[in-house]
């Protein structure tokens, strides 16, 4: 009869825990930065301790590119992140990130419009909402 190592009846525990943590500092990082959207902080806070990864660069022919030196894959995603913000403040479309207007969605988003007055997220949901709301609130 084979032996089962111990690890394997704590492995599902390790990995919740694990991703729990992962969890908590991705929506760190997601309220950081909603709140930077909203001009509620400063972007210098991003260099707290809601991640702590090392980058190094990648040259290319627009210029170099922050990439994340690590192994771990969500630790990548949060560092993609990071260094798709830290562009955008350098090449200066950090004012175009918006928060949506509507209070319940929560989505951040780039503000593609030539005009910069996107209101929500998705005209499709978030806005359609919104205008529905205010046209049943409406006194009749």
């Amino acid at each position: 009869m084979m032996a089962i190592p111990q690890s394997v009846f704590h492995s599902d525990a390790e990995t919740h825990l694990t991703r729990s943590r992962l969890h908590i500092r991705i929506l760190a990082l997601r309220d950081l930065v909603r709140r930077c959207v909203l001009k509620q902080v400063s972007p210098e806070l991003l260099t707290g301790g809601v991640f702590q990864i090392s980058f190094g660069m990648k040259f290319e022919e627009d210029g170099p590119v922050p990439v994340p030196e690590t192994d771990s894959a969500s630790e990548r995603v949060i560092g993609q992140l990071v260094a798709i913000i830290y562009n955008s403040m350098i090449d200066g479309t950090w004012a175009r990130f918006k928060c949506c207007a509507l209070p319940t969605c929560g989505w951040a988003y780039y503000d593609t419009t030539k005009s910069r007055t996107k209101r929500w997220c998705s005209m499709r949901t978030c806005g359609a909402r919104s205008k529905a709301r205010r046209y049943y609130e409406r006194p009749r």
